[in-house]
C-alpha cells in the first residue's frame, strides 16, 4: 500500500525509489519513530510485554534506530522530544483490556495476493483480533504521524481509507472469510 500511496503523492518518486531504484527514501526521524512504535507493539502483543518492559523495549529501539541512521544530523536534537511522545502514546493504549475480548490471530501477517495476471497486492497487516464472542475479526494498521489526527478528515480521505478497505478484502480472500 505504501507504494500506492507513494504512486498518488508523486508518480516520479515512485518510479525512482521503487522501480528504477536510483535512489534511497533517506533515513527521518519519523521513519525512526515509527519503527520502534511498531516494533514495541508487537513485541508487547507476543510476549504479553507491561507497561514498563513496553516502554523500555521503545527506549532501546528509537534510540538504536536514530545512532544507526540519524547521528550527526540535525533531527537527532529532536529525539528526547519525540521519546517522550513515544512513551506517552504507548502509555496510552490499554493492550490488556484489548486482549481480554479478543483472540490474537495474526501479528504482522504479510499479504501477498494475486490481482490480475502478474500484478499482486502486497501488504502487511499490523495486527488481526477475532471477538472471543461475536467470532467477527478486526484488522488494525499502527499510524504514527506528524500532525494531530482530526478523524472526520480521515475517513474523509479515500486514499487514507483504501488501504484498510484493500487489506481487508484481500485477507478475507486469502482466509476465506466472508
Amino acid at each position: 500500500f505504501s507504494e500506492f500511496d507513494l504512486f498518488n503523492k508523486c508518480g516520479h518518486k515512485h518510479l525512482v525509489f521503487k522501480h528504477l531504484a536510483l535512489e534511497k527514501e533517506p533515513p527521518s526521524i519519523h521513519l525512526a519513530f515509527g519503527d520502534a512504535i511498531h516494533a514495541s507493539i508487537e513485541r508487547t502483543i507476543e510476549d504479553s510485554l507491561g507497561l514498563q518492559n513496553r516502554i523500555d523495549f521503545f527506549r532501546e529501539r528509537f534510540r538504536k534506530n536514530m545512532d544507526d541512521t540519524m547521528k550527526g544530523e540535525p533531527a537527532y536534537s529532536e529525539m528526547d522530544d519525540f521519546m517522550g511522545q513515544g512513551c506517552n502514546i504507548l502509555s496510552m493504549i490499554d493492550f490488556e483490556s484489548l486482549l481480554r475480548d479478543y483472540e490474537v490471530i495474526a501479528v504482522e501477517e504479510p499479504l501477498y495476493q494475486p490481482i490480475y495476471g502478474n500484478f499482486y497486492f502486497k501488504g502487511f497487516i499490523d495486527l488481526v483480533l477475532k471477538h472471543k464472542t461475536t467470532g467477527r475479526y478486526l484488522i488494525l494498521d499502527w499510524k504514527t504521524s506528524t500532525v494531530a489526527w482530526i478523524l472526520k478528515y480521515k475517513l474523509a480521505d479515500v486514499v487514507f481509507l483504501m488501504q484498510m478497505k484493500l487489506y481487508k478484502y484481500f485477507w478475507a480472500r486469502k482466509h476465506d472469510v466472508n
